[in-house]
Order: C-alpha cells, then structure tokens, then sequence
C-alpha cells in the first residue's frame, strides 16, 4: 500500500532521527555540565525540524511535473504521486514552515538563547537546505544531497543542540559526531543502491550515479572503515574508554554491511532488504549507544 505523497514529503523517518541526533547534543551538553533549559530546547528542536521540512517541500515543489524546472522523468513513481498534490499548495506550505521556524527563531532571541554561534549554525543549515531543493544550486540534483543530508542531520543538527546550552563546540563533540557522519553517509549509499539503475537510465544525478556503481560501493566500504578506525584513534587521543567501547557494538554490524556490498559488487543477487535494515540499523544502533554513554 502507497502512503499519500505528503506523509512521503515529511519524511518522518528522517525527523526521527533528527530527533535522536538532536539529543545527542543536548546529551553533550549535558555531559559538560550544563544546566539544560527543556523550553529553549524544544524551540530549537521546532526550528531545526522547520529548516529540514521546508527544504522538503521546496524539493517537492521544484520536482512538481507543473513545474517547467522539474527534472523528473515520467516513468518515475513519484511523477505521479506529485501529481496529485496541487503545486501551489506545496510552496504555500513551505512558507508557513518557514515562518513557523522563523517565528520560533525570534522567541529564542527574545529568551537570550542566540549566541553568535547558534546564529551561524542556523543560517549554514538553512542556506544548505534552501539550496539543496532550489534552483539554481539544486544540490540534490548534481549529487551532493547525501553528503548535505549527512552534514545536516549527523553534524549540524546536534551541534545546534549543543550550543543552544551555551556549550562551544569542542574536539569532544566532533569525536563523538564525526564519525556519525561517516555511517549516516554509508546509509545513504546503500539505500540508494537498489534504484541505480532506474537513476542512470533515467538520468538522474546522485552521488551514486555521480560516482558510479563501484566506486559508490567502495566508497561505502571504506567509509565504514574510516569511521570505525576514527573512533579507535579517538580512543588512543582523548575519548575515555566508556564513550568509545559501546560506539565500537556496532562494529559486526559494520562488518556484515561490508560484506553485503561486496557480494553484489561480485555478482551475487542482491538482498536489498537485508541490505537496507543493516545499514538503517547500525545507524540507529551507533547513534543510540553514543546518546546512552552520555545519559548514564
């Protein structure tokens, strides 16, 4: 069963995790000390949310099959879908997301809570966001969506949550989202994997289809590798053994993503299923247990 293009638009997957990367930087903030203000965070939670949603329904807008810039082939599923949302509708809702955040916004500057690093964190996650879904960059549409993504919801995302506590970013906060980072951009190359063909044939532009089949599922390997062996170095440079043991759980769970990639680059029939729970879940797995070393 099809869900209605709206609920595909907010993507609620996507705010769950941003809720849990989120939480992650109050955690941090946390950790050093700071006296959480719950109202300030839940305001800054709202505005961060209204940037991601606004850039989705600019994309969808841009996308529109109405819209003389969309570069969706007809044979794509979510032509029409989109075709059932009227265009206009789209733009308006966009807009009252974004006044809803810029409101939101306003009540934190009014409770002292901006500093000049939340006004540049805020405006960076809002200037990639507008111009991952708007022309003329359409950053989603030249490949580097995923990359943004990855920045956005593994970096910048706890980063506001961090700072709205009056916490400066630090080396502690980068060890710890680094290599978030890393696994959430491997997630989104492996989800993007069972459409490959469909992008190249339809000439749609991803960092997958950017980078090439091979060279995106090695590029997956090795930046597994790289956030696992970040979080040992981390270990050996600074990161207290507590925070680094549970965040290396996942490193099976790594593994078996490795291997899964590379039976399909060796022919194997793929198990895009498997696949995909493997990657959603040790994303889910690495972020939750970075959130339990800093609660416990």
């Amino acid at each position: 069963m099809k869900s209605h293009p709206i609920r595909r638009i907010i993507d609620p997957w996507l705010v769950a995790v941003m809720i849990l990367t989120y939480a992650i930087g109050i955690g941090i903030a946390y950790h050093l000390g700071a006296q959480l203000d719950w109202v300030n965070l839940f305001l800054g939670l709202l505005a961060a949310v209204s940037i991601i949603e606004t850039r989705n329904f600019l994309s969808a807008y841009f996308d529109h099959p109405e819209n003389p810039l969309s570069t969706l082939h007809r044979d794509d599923p979510w032509y029409g879908e989109l075709r059932a949302v009227k265009r206009q509708a789209l733009m308006q809702v966009a807009m009252t997301i974004l006044t809803a955040g810029a409101t939101t916004s306003v009540i934190l500057i009014f409770r002292h809570a901006f500093s000049g690093a939340c006004v540049l964190l805020f405006g960076v996650a809002f200037l990639l966001s507008f111009f991952t879904a708007s022309p003329p960059l359409r950053l989603e549409k030249n490949g580097y969506g995923e990359l943004v993504e990855a920045l956005l919801v593994a970096n910048l995302i706890p980063a506001i949550g961090l700072v709205l506590q009056g916490k400066p970013m630090s080396a502690y906060f980068v060890m710890l989202t680094l290599p978030l980072t890393l696994i959430y951009l491997a997630m989104k190359i492996a989800l993007s994997l069972e459409s490959y063909g469909f992008q190249i044939t339809h000439s749609s532009r991803t960092l997958v289809t950017q980078l090439g089949w091979q060279r995106a599922m090695r590029l997956h390997n090795l930046v597994i590798i790289a956030a696992f062996l970040l979080i040992s170095i981390f270990g050996l440079v600074g990161l207290s053994w507590s925070s680094v043991w549970p965040m290396l759980l996942g490193l099976p769970l790594g593994g078996f993503q490795i291997f899964l990639i590379q039976r399909i680059e060796e022919g194997d029939k793929p198990r895009w299923r498997l696949l995909q729970l493997v990657a959603g879940g040790l994303f889910l797995l690495t972020a939750y247990f970075v959130l339990l070393t800093l609660w416990i």
